[in-house]
């Protein structure tokens, strides 16, 4: 056998074997980029921390755990000091809600000094890349908005100098993790790109994926249109699923830039959620919030096409890669797509 295919036939089932892991990893942790939130409230100068979690993210912990053991769970979620002193909890509770949330409360009293410093446990036992949303409420107004991690899971509130809950770098931060561990959105892209081999197609389809779903990303954000997410996440399964079903099919496809238009609409109310469950504001108010997450998804989206583009390239040179690399990539990631479907459906 010619040693040259013979290497061919070695690259090719080596990137197939990758390519196979890698959508087998990803299919199981679509939107890993999980969310919570934690609200400390003061009415009345008493503290009262309430939190949120989706029950899916504990890994079934609450379908194996009594009531009572749930309850002890709750009182070592956080860690309350107020001026360097600690704040124990007078009652901890925990109650599942019929949208498959966890609820956690905790009741700490009549709260004085100058600063409050909170940490949070539960980030880093969930998915790896945990996302909290940490608002001070006084008086029923939201005075602070702070985002912790697995990584940063503390912060100290200084009750005399609390600055507003629209920070640029936060939101664009948040922007940027959304889109590079929304593995759905990503593989939806690298579908379209797979069988585009010209430089000029590739702008415009990414230009138009943009376009499309900063629209409906407004639309939401600024209370224009609601749908809720239990609709909008299967239509994203789906578009994975066309758009690797036209790659067997319909190689050859000119308007990808159509196709990333109409599905980038749908991809944008998926962008949307975090938003929306964040709440950043109303007319003004959500101006730079918005922007800046925008921008993040913006450029974590073109740093993932860069990176991936010059692999595409070299591989488009090879024999094997329109004969085998695109339909097995194709089916695996239509595979995925269905997995997801169902996941999000039923």
């Amino acid at each position: 056998m010619n040693p040259v295919t013979t290497q061919f036939k070695k690259i090719n089932k080596t990137c197939i074997t990758l390519l196979f892991i890698f959508l087998c990893s990803i299919s199981l942790s679509a939107h890993e980029l999980g969310v919570s939130s934690l609200n400390l409230e003061i009415v009345d100068g008493k503290l009262v921390v309430y939190s949120s979690y989706a029950k899916a993210d504990f890994g079934g912990f609450t379908d194996r755990t009594s009531p009572d053991g749930l309850k002890a769970f709750t009182a070592k979620a956080i860690k309350i000091e107020a001026d360097g002193k600690p704040f124990d909890a007078l009652d901890n509770e925990a109650s599942l809600d019929e949208a498959d949330g966890v609820n956690l409360r905790h009741s700490f009293g009549a709260v004085s000094g100058e600063k409050i410093r909170i940490i949070s446990y539960l980030p880093s036992k969930l998915s790896s890349n945990h996302v909290q949303i940490l608002k001070l409420i006084r008086n029923d107004k939201e005075i602070s908005r702070q985002f912790l991690t697995g990584d940063k899971n503390e912060f100290v509130f200084d009750l005399k100098d609390i600055h507003t809950p629209t920070s640029f770098g936060q939101f664009l931060t948040l922007g940027i993790k959304h889109i590079a561990f929304g593995f759905d959105h990503l593989l939806f892209l690298f579908a379209l790109l797979l069988v585009v081999s010209r430089f000029g197609e590739i702008a415009k389809i990414a230009t138009f994926f943009t376009i499309a779903h900063s629209i409906t990303l407004a639309l939401v954000a600024f209370n224009v249109i609601s749908i809720p997410g239990y609709l909008v996440e299967p239509v994203i399964a789906l578009s994975i699923i066309y758009v690797g079903l036209e790659n067997i099919f319909k190689p050859e496809q000119k308007k990808r830039w159509l196709v990333a238009y109409i599905f980038g609409l749908v991809h944008g109310l998926g962008f949307a959620a975090i938003l929306t469950e964040i709440g950043i504001g109303d007319g003004m108010a959500a101006v730079i919030p918005l922007l800046s997450f925008n921008l993040g998804v913006e450029i974590g989206q073109f740093a993932i096409i860069l990176l991936v583009l010059p692999v595409l390239w070299y591989l488009q040179k090879k024999t094997f890669y329109k004969a085998k690399f695109v339909p097995i990539c194709s089916i695996l990631i239509a595979i995925a797509g269905i997995y997801w479907f169902v996941k999000r459906t039923f």
